[in-house]
């Protein structure tokens, strides 16, 4: 979760005001601060390669930026860096990041007297920038290494933070054309996830699990901040396996592992009633038996996640990060933990935002 204040936090259980602001940019160089915003959303999926996108209506039709390519809102490089943030009764206002956008599309909406403008995170552009030739790995880089040098090929000068602490060498392997495929698959071969966070930076993290702190209560009742919410379990995607191979080269059979969930108490137990249903993983980047099973140790976490799945609405808390952990206290007094898959914080003062979760942990009082 990005940091906030504990004022913050408290505010979001009480009434408050709540700020929008929408800046454009191309590069470095503010073109227009504040744009006149009547309502849109950030939509957070971290399941998606481009894991935030928006949706935006800009209620001055004269920002229509019809065929010139240096226009505010022309679809050619320009960029909106969105926040939401709590004004104080001491009138101060504490800001959230929702993310920096290139331009996708803008349409005039003649009827509306606005334009709705869709964006895309800064994974757009890295996707965008694919292989001309086929491409070899860089061996001498650890994997981290050679991510962030992916990316920064791409996006010169842009940070990219690791928080994985993974030292293992880059494979030799070869790729042909999707430039966001291959870093997807040095993530995975370390057991990490690779995306731009709500800054607009790039970020390496260990795949998300149920054990950490969870980052916020979603609760019922008084000082709550629960609207609705729905609750199913199911069966259909879930796994309590996983075998991770690498590729053989018609003469050696490939490297790999297998990893169970080996949990008694879990309701996925591989040697309980649900039975063993496994999943089946295969990266050319993965050259050992020891990757193979760094890498079904990180998508166990994934795949066994899906026995119990929410779907809420909750006041917005912008500050909240795709796979994050939050705790939900529903009115009957029972509490879950989930992972926050996909969310979306609405941009307007009165609209709820609406959460998926998953979690394979059964209720507690």
């Amino acid at each position: 979760m990005y940091p906030v204040t504990a004022a913050f936090l408290s505010a979001l259980r009480r009434s408050h005001v709540v700020t929008l602001q929408v800046d454009a940019y191309r590069g470095s160089t503010l073109l227009k601060a504040d744009l006149p915003v009547s309502g849109g959303a950030v939509t957070v999926d971290g399941g998606s390669q481009i894991r935030r996108t928006l949706a935006l209506t800009v209620a001055d039709p004269s920002l229509d930026p019809k065929l010139d390519p240096a226009a505010t809102l022309a679809p050619f490089g320009s960029e909106l860096v969105v926040r939401r943030g709590i004004r104080y009764p001491n009138g101060q206002t504490e800001w959230v990041p929702l993310g920096r956008f290139r331009i996708e599309t803008v349409q005039a909406a003649v009827a509306q007297n606005a334009i709705e403008v869709t964006g895309a995170d800064r994974a757009a552009t890295v996707k965008d920038a694919r292989f001309t030739a086929i491409t070899q790995a860089n061996t001498a880089n650890s994997v981290v290494q050679e991510i962030r040098r992916l990316i920064q090929e791409a996006l010169p000068g842009v940070p990219v933070t690791d928080l994985t602490g993974a030292t293992a060498s880059t494979p030799a392997v070869f790729w042909e054309r999707e430039r966001w495929d291959a870093i997807e698959q040095l993530g995975q071969a370390i057991g990490a996830d690779v995306y731009f966070d709500s800054a607009g930076n790039g970020v390496i993290a260990p795949a998300p699990t149920v054990s950490t702190e969870p980052a916020w209560m979603i609760d019922a009742g008084e000082l709550g901040v629960m609207v609705d919410g729905s609750r199913e379990t199911s069966r259909e995607l879930t796994y309590n396996g996983v075998v991770a191979a690498g590729e053989g080269d018609g003469d050696t059979p490939p490297v790999t592992a297998t990893v169970w969930d080996t949990n008694p108490a879990s309701p996925t137990y591989y040697l309980g009633p649900f039975g063993q249903k496994p999943y089946f993983y295969v990266s050319p980047l993965l050259t050992t038996v020891a990757q193979c099973a760094s890498a079904a140790r990180a998508l166990l976490g994934r795949v066994t996640g899906l026995v119990r799945q929410l779907d809420l609405s909750c006041v917005p808390n912008p500050a909240l990060e795709s796979g994050d952990v939050v705790r939900v206290r529903f009115p009957d007094g029972t509490a879950e933990t989930h992972l926050l898959d996909s969310f979306t914080v609405p941009l307007d003062p009165s609209t709820a935002m609406s959460l998926q979760t998953r979690s394979p942990e059964p209720a507690t009082e």
